[in-house]
């Protein structure tokens, strides 16, 4: 890639992060400031009317629930409630390691927990990544298949752009549908979830981001069906297969704009050296002349010294 195209493609990059920095800020900061300002309000209250109880003591509490919250563990369980470690939960942890997910929600607190998961994470992210690379680009046989078709459409020739347009429209619209839409509806029911939570839930899963406030399947009051986790399980991983096709395809496109821009870069570079060629030419040219035209002079002038001669 040419460095202006770089230059133009991290100046877009920063610009994007800016923005996303502003927004966040304007909608995220006076909630923030509500939320804290409700906590103290709250504690205030809570010791008022709890005079037995000192501060310190409050503090403590407090941050023996946050540890509990941090390690998995709810301080609303009780001895029933389920492992956040029997083989279902830590096969669903297994997979947020080697996905890259990182929910967040639960992480290995022992010794032994904390070092084989680096070695766990070390060998299991790049398997998943060959997995996923070869599901995506089975997934892209299919979608060449279909963009043949697309093309055999009798004015894809005429407007190839449009053609390319709507093919890449479709692969997103089909996807949305079956990996964002209906799990949506599914979450939204089984978990309890509104509808747009559920969208940012599926979203931000598949996108690896993972920030852990929204998880399937670890609400303590729902018995959720195993079959519901298990294709949950599926859900995801082929769904990060399709999410790798997709960012391949838009990929592609960023590609062959950068490739444009390098074509008129080195199309604007060409231009001043051939008018350089051209200016030397002329030069040249010029000194030929006049070393001709001297010549000349010179073979005039002997042509009269010899005639003087003679006479």
């Amino acid at each position: 890639m040419h460095w202006s195209a770089t230059l133009i493609l991290s100046a877009c990059f920063l610009g994007y992060l800016f923005i996303g920095a502003a927004v966040f800020s304007a909608l995220e900061s006076d909630n923030e400031d509500g939320v804290r300002g409700n906590v103290r309000q709250f504690k205030d209250i809570w010791l008022g009317n709890h005079t037995c109880v000192s501060d310190d003591d409050l503090e403590q509490l407090i941050t023996a629930v946050i540890t509990a919250y941090s390690n998995g563990v709810s301080p609303r369980q009780n001895a029933t409630s389920p492992s956040n470690w029997d083989f279902s939960s830590s096969f669903f942890f297994s997979g947020t390691v080697v996905t890259t997910i990182g929910y967040g929600h639960i992480s290995p607190t022992t010794r032994g927990g904390q070092v084989f998961c680096i070695f766990f994470a070390f060998i299991g992210i790049p398997l998943c990544g060959i997995l996923l690379s070869d599901l995506g680009s089975r997934m892209g046989k299919q979608a060449r298949r279909l963009e043949d078709r697309i093309g055999e459409w009798k004015h894809a020739a005429k407007y190839p752009r449009i053609t390319r347009l709507a093919y890449l429209f479709l692969i997103i619209g089909v996807g949305t549908l079956f990996f964002i839409t209906f799990p949506s509806f599914i979450f939204s029911a089984v978990e309890g979830w509104t509808y747009r939570e559920s969208w940012y839930y599926s979203f931000i899963t598949l996108l690896t981001v993972g920030f852990g406030d929204y998880v399937m399947g670890i609400n303590e009051d729902i018995n959720y069906p195993t079959v519901y986790k298990w294709c949950g399980y599926a859900w995801i991983f082929i769904g990060l297969a399709y999410v790798a096709l997709v960012i391949n395809m838009v990929s592609d496109l960023f590609t062959k704009w950068g490739k444009k821009l390098d074509e008129k870069a080195k199309k604007k570079d060409e231009i001043p050296e051939e008018n350089g060629n051209t200016a030397e030419t002329e030069e040249k040219k010029m000194k030929d002349d006049a070393e001709v035209e001297l010549t000349h002079v010179d073979e005039l002038e002997n042509n009269h010294n010899m005639d003087s001669t003679n006479l």
